[in-house]
C-alpha cells in the first residue's frame, strides 16, 4: 500500500514488497542491461537465458540453484560462489 501511495503503481497484489534505493535510478534500462552482461562476461561470468528456477541452496561453498530450461525441459544443477537471479516481475515467486 505505502508504494501505491508514493509512487504510480495501481492495484499490486497484496503480498508484493517493495525496496527504496535513493541513489540509485535508470534512465536507458537496455544499455544498462547490456553493460551488465558485458561486465558479467568480462569477470568470468556465465549468463542463462530461459531458466526457470526451482530451487536454491546456500553454504559456505557458495550457492547451488536448482534449474529448468523453459523450452527443453531439461532440469540441472548450477553450482557457484555467487549468484545474481535475475527474474523480474518473477521474483516473489521464488522468494516463496
Amino acid at each position: 500500500e505505502e508504494i501505491m501511495e508514493e509512487y504510480p503503481f495501481k492495484e499490486l497484489p497484496k503480498d508484493y514488497i517493495g525496496l527504496f534505493a535513493a541513489d540509485n535510478g535508470v534512465i536507458n534500462v537496455p544499455q544498462l542491461l547490456r553493460t551488465l552482461v558485458r561486465l558479467c562476461l568480462l569477470n568470468g561470468g556465465k549468463i542463462f537465458e530461459n531458466a526457470g528456477v526451482k530451487n536454491i541452496e546456500i553454504d559456505d561453498s557458495g550457492v547451488k540453484v536448482k534449474a529448468v530450461d523453459t523450452e527443453s525441459g531439461e532440469h540441472r544443477w548450477v553450482y557457484a560462489k555467487k549468484a545474481a537471479l535475475t527474474c523480474g516481475a518473477y521474483v516473489n515467486d521464488l522468494l516463496r
